[in-house]
C-alpha cells in the first residue's frame, strides 16, 4: 500500500523514526534502510552515520499491512514527497549509491544516485611492461615476488595475475614479462600484473 504521511520523530542513534499517516493512526516505524531518494544524516553516538528524515517533513511511504493483530505494519520504502517515486530495490543484498552535500545550516543531505546516470569511467592508461625474474614464490599462499631493473626490491604478484587457467604458480628463477605499478603491497613498493612466463630454468 502507498500512503502520504509526516515524520513525527527520528532517532539517528537507533536508525529509525515514526511516520504518522491518516491511513495508520498508530503510525509506522521506518528504519534508515527504508529511506530512499533524499535523506539527512548526522554523526550519532555510535560513530556510524545513519540516514534519516527531518521531523515534520511530508513523505510518501510504501508499506504492507500486519499479518496478525500483534504485529506492526511493515515499511518497504519511505521518501520525501517532493521527490519522484523511486524504483524499488529487491533482494537481501540490494544497495544504493548516495552522494552528500552540506546545506547552509550545516546539515548534511544525502541524495540517491541512479548508477546508470553516472558518466563512464575513463579508460585506465596501460601500465609499463618489463622483463624480470621470479625471486620467490609461495605456492601454499598463492603469491610471490618478481624483480626487474624497473622494480628495485621486487614486485608483489598474486597467482590470479599469472597467465593461465586454474590455480597458477611460478617457479623461482623463471624469466617473466609483466606489467608493473608503484603500489604498497605486503611490504613491497611495486605490484605486478599480467605475468607471462617466457623461460624456465633447466632442472639440472
Amino acid at each position: 500500500m502507498r500512503s502520504t504521511g509526516t515524520v513525527r520523530s527520528w532517532d539517528f542513534d537507533e536508525g529509525q523514526g515514526i511516520i504518522d499517516s491518516p491511513d495508520i493512526p498508530a503510525g509506522l516505524v521506518a528504519s534508515s534502510w527504508d529511506v530512499r531518494c533524499e535523506a539527512v544524516t548526522t554523526d550519532p553516538a555510535s560513530g556510524m552515520s545513519a540516514l534519516g528524515l527531518e521531523i515534520g517533513e511530508e513523505v510518501d511511504v510504501i508499506w504492507s499491512p500486519a499479518d496478525t493483530d500483534e504485529e506492526a505494519p511493515h515499511v518497504i520504502a519511505v521518501w520525501p514527497s517532493r521527490c519522484p517515486t523511486p524504483v524499488l530495490r529487491t533482494g537481501a543484498f540490494s544497495t544504493a549509491l548516495w552522494t552528500s552535500a552540506t546545506r547552509d545550516d550545516g546539515v548534511t543531505v544525502m541524495r540517491e544516485v541512479d548508477p546508470n546516470s553516472l558518466p563512464p569511467v575513463p579508460p585506465r592508461p596501460p601500465l609499463p611492461r618489463t622483463t624480470g625474474v621470479v625471486r620467490a614464490w609461495h605456492p601454499e599462499e598463492g603469491w610471490g615476488v618478481v624483480e626487474s631493473p624497473e622494480t628495485p626490491g621486487g614486485a608483489w604478484v598474486h597467482f590470479s595475475e599469472v597467465r593461465g587457467d586454474g590455480y597458477r604458480s611460478l617457479i623461482d628463477g623463471q624469466r617473466v614479462e609483466f606489467d608493473w605499478e608503484a603500489a604498497h603491497q605486503d611490504g613491497f613498493s611495486f605490484r605486478a600484473s599480467d605475468v607471462e612466463v617466457i623461460a624456465t630454468p633447466d632442472a639440472g
